[in-house]
């Protein structure tokens, strides 16, 4: 790796967060659980070493309060939603590398963005798969390459289709902690069955009772 890493989360306000959750989770429970998801970010980015700088994007004022009070920058969302976001982001002057992370990695660990970090490198994009191998979890690239981000179901290949336009090599990188992240029932079963300490967020749900017991 050389030159700086700049580390960018992105979140939704806590109301809009992990909606297709809403048939497992009641909504004080949904908002409590991108909060504390949110959380665990904010203390593996604290915690990661090779980082210039590191902010959260977007969300609510709780959002900015807890960004604020872990020491993390934030900064309102640019864009008109996540992708134009990602891509005003990734085009601030500065240079050095773009490292994006979503907020709901909650195995997510500084180990896991130091194998990132160590991944950068001119002319390269690095790749972090969601668990089925479909989706992005985490992405670092050179800032100002022009990269069109296309974050959403399947992006993975897009992305690559993105990185062979560009000229990037591809260099993918998987950790447990880069691969899981919640957006859905069986997401959060995953979750439990790996770390059963995040049973003690979701269990006040009557409807979430049976993914705990």
């Amino acid at each position: 790796m050389s030159g700086n890493v700049h580390a960018f989360v992105f979140m939704k306000p806590l109301a809009a967060s992990k909606t297709r959750l809403a048939g497992v989770l009641d909504d004080a429970r949904r908002e409590s659980f991108a909060a504390a998801l949110l959380d665990a970010t904010l203390s593996a980015i604290r915690s990661a070493q090779g980082l210039a700088d590191r902010s959260v994007v977007g969300g609510d004022e709780t959002v900015r309060r807890m960004t604020k009070a872990a020491g993390v920058s934030w900064l309102g969302e640019p864009g008109d939603g996540l992708n134009q976001s990602v891509a005003v982001s990734l085009a601030q002057p500065g240079g050095g590398y773009f490292l994006y992370l979503p907020a709901d990695l909650p195995l997510l660990t500084a180990d896991d963005i130091a194998a990132l970090v160590a991944e950068a490198a001119p002319g390269r994009m690095v790749l972090a798969p969601d668990r089925r191998g479909r989706g992005t979890n985490a992405l670092v690239l050179p800032a100002g390459c022009g990269f069109v981000p296309a974050l959403g179901l399947d992006s993975y290949e897009r992305h690559v289709a993105e990185a062979s336009r560009l000229g990037l090599e591809v260099r993918r990188v998987e950790t447990p902690g880069l691969g899981l992240d919640v957006d859905e029932p069986a997401d959060l079963e995953a979750l439990l069955s790996l770390a059963p300490r995040w049973r003690d967020v979701i269990g006040g749900s009557p409807v979430a009772q049976g993914l705990v017991e």
